[in-house]
């Protein structure tokens, strides 16, 4: 049996979504009413590390070094591993949420400084919001970001249903962001191909587009995920 580690988060929101040479890794959101959602990460990941003209070194990951690096900056949104394909224990999931809820408080601190500094929610993070939401907490701020959600790569807030994130440029969505002409025609082949996207008839007939960066280049995921 291959060697694997549970990845368990609390949030109510995907914590991450990484791309790395040994695959796609996307933590899903916890669902209402339970709490918490489970990654399972498994088996040794190879992979090669390239220097250039025809040099390159293969090197492994084991699962659990692979999972730390995962969560490494997502820890303090309720993020921990297990070994093996296990549920948490009761005691465990309670020591985790009290350390969660603590967080939870320090954001809505923060966000209750900037708000009464300046009165611009545009300068609160949607975490401060799902916070508020967590802990049952009013505010005139939590509003006035109602209309935001997160970027799922670089957990960045925009606007809902935008084509591409003002951020980090990542495209959300590429049927918008075709439209809109902010990819470019190779973009387009790449998307379909990966069937982000429908193809169209004589598309290769459209007239070119403004250049645009690269989508994210995306592997064949080695994981398997579970709510619990």
């Amino acid at each position: 049996m291959e060697p694997c580690v549970s990845v368990i988060s609390l949030a109510p929101y995907s914590i991450f979504r990484i791309n790395r040479e040994e695959g796609t890794f996307i933590m899903p959101a916890r669902k209402q009413h339970e709490r918490y959602a489970k990654l399972v990460v498994s088996g040794t990941h190879k992979t090669k590390k390239d220097f250039g003209e025809g040099q390159f070194e293969w090197y492994t990951t084991p699962a659990k070094a692979l999972a730390e690096d995962l969560i490494r900056d997502c820890s303090q949104h309720g993020a921990f591993i297990l070994d093996g394909d296990v549920e948490p224990s009761e005691q465990r999931l309670l020591d985790e949420e009290e350390k969660l809820k603590q967080t939870y408080a320090k954001w809505i601190e923060e966000a209750d400084g900037i708000f009464n500094r300046t009165g611009d929610v545009k300068l609160l993070t949607l975490h401060a919001r799902e916070a508020a939401k967590a802990l049952g907490v009013k505010r005139a701020w939590v509003s006035g970001l109602e209309n935001m959600t997160l970027c799922e790569f670089c957990k960045g807030s925009v606007p809902y249903n935008v084509a591409k994130c003002s951020n980090c440029g990542a495209i959300l969505n590429w049927e918008m962001a075709r439209r809109g002409g902010l990819v470019s025609p190779e973009q387009i082949k790449i998307a379909v191909k990966k069937g982000w996207l429908q193809p169209e008839e004589e598309e290769d007939d459209r007239p070119s587009q403004a250049p645009a960066a690269l989508p994210v280049e995306v592997g064949e995921p080695r994981v398997r995920a579970s709510r619990k």
